[in-house]
């Protein structure tokens, strides 16, 4: 977070709306904030309705790449906010801020919603609108630039030569990854806010999927299926483990939340990916790929209560028979 700038948003929203002053009614800080910005959500009222809007606060050198944000609407649609760039406002004691305007996402974050006692319930419909989302992210016809490949190699080689002992079950797995790393050549591109996390999701109070938020200020490209591994956080308490101590176990209905999860999947995959078992075999290394990312950052374990997870995505495999998917058989050399 940013820090606390309540009287500068108020005073930004006074200069922004200057024929709207007499109908504000609210400026509430967001229980959830991003590590460069301050949120605040903004409401209105004319007596005859209410509306709310976003005000993010950034300083100028986490400036917000409104570019980023139209390109992964156009993919997206509302499921990703618009953005305006309100004003630069000075600060009377030195420094400037930049003031955006957003709209604002329905529903709360996941990281909100996952604390009701529905929340195990409601993870089916989570999970099949989550999967939509990630299978409308697909850009056939694109794979990953250069750039993405060589952040992954790097930080796999970096995990591999890790001295942290949290990491050394896991070695072999990252060298098999290094060795397997033109697998990332082989899948369309997909986009993502390269940040996919339960605060960045939002969800209405059935616990579909209204949004993802926090895209920053470039578009991360990585190979489909990079971000599916977020599957596991889904089908488990992970909860217990952030708590420390705890262990991670399947929730009761952890077959149906992963059906759903493929289901919505698969069903919004652009025509033109077709599902053949190879392209089934390079999906799951993508999912490796994406977790060995998720959990290592510079030879370091990222997230050490959570480690046991990535065994788990590691070994995972898409299960096609349960799932009854009509594979397209190979294609035959001319």
């Amino acid at each position: 977070m940013l820090g606390h700038f309540f009287n500068e948003a108020v005073a930004i929203l006074r200069k922004a709306y200057p024929d709207k002053t007499q109908h504000l009614t609210g400026v509430v800080e967001c229980n959830v904030q991003g590590y460069s910005s301050t949120t605040y959500v903004v409401t209105f009222n004319d007596g005859d309705s209410s509306y709310d809007v976003i005000l993010q606060l950034r300083k100028p050198e986490h400036y917000l790449n409104i570019s980023v944000l139209e390109t992964a609407r156009g993919m997206l649609g509302d499921l990703v906010p618009a953005a305006r760039l309100l004003m630069e406002y000075e600060q009377p004691r030195g420094g400037k801020l930049l003031a955006y305007e957003m709209s604002r996402i329905p529903g709360r974050c996941l990281a909100e919603f996952s604390a009701k006692r529905k929340y195990v319930d409601c993870l089916p419909v989570t999970a099949e609108s989550l999967g939509a989302m990630l299978g409308k992210c697909c850009v056939p016809g694109q794979t990953t630039p250069p750039e993405f490949k060589r952040s992954v190699r790097n930080r796999l080689q970096n995990a591999v030569n890790s001295t942290d002992p949290l990491l050394a079950p896991y070695l072999e797995d990252f060298r098999e990854l290094l060795d397997t790393q033109q697998v990332l050549d082989c899948l369309p591109m997909a986009i993502s806010n390269g940040d996919l996390q339960f605060s960045n999701i939002f969800v209405d109070e059935t616990g579909r999927v209204t949004g993802l938020v926090d895209w920053e200020d470039e578009l991360h490209q990585p190979p489909l299926g990079f971000d599916l591994c977020f599957l596991q956080w889904l089908l488990g308490d992970f909860r217990a483990l952030l708590a420390g101590g705890g262990q991670y176990t399947q929730y009761p209905n952890a077959a149906e939340i992963e059906e759903r999860f493929w289901g919505g999947f698969f069903a919004h995959l652009p025509p033109a990916v077709h599902l053949t078992n190879t392209f089934i075999a390079e999906l799951e290394l993508a999912m490796r790929f994406g977790a060995a990312f998720f959990h290592t950052i510079d030879g370091k374990c990222n997230l050490p209560s959570c480690i046991g997870l990535l065994r788990l995505q590691l070994d995972y495999t898409i299960p096609i028979q349960r799932l009854g998917l009509n594979m397209r058989p190979p294609q035959q050399p001319a």
